[in-house]
């Protein structure tokens, strides 16, 4: 397996679990589906429950 193919893997299975769990999920989110400036950083996964709570990322 190459490292891709495992981070891909990887976050696949933990965007199913927060989907589980009620949450919308971003995978490889754009910077328009992300709330607030990570500057250079870019994230593999958001999740987010509901407009009252915050992000995992």
């Amino acid at each position: 397996m190459t490292a891709k193919l495992i981070q891909d893997t990887s976050v696949s299975k933990i965007a199913e679990k927060y989907r589980q769990e009620g949450y919308t999920v971003f995978v490889e989110p754009e910077p328009e589906d992300i709330p607030f400036d990570l500057g250079t950083d870019r994230s593999n996964l958001i999740a987010k429950r509901n407009e009252a709570e915050g992000y995992i990322i």
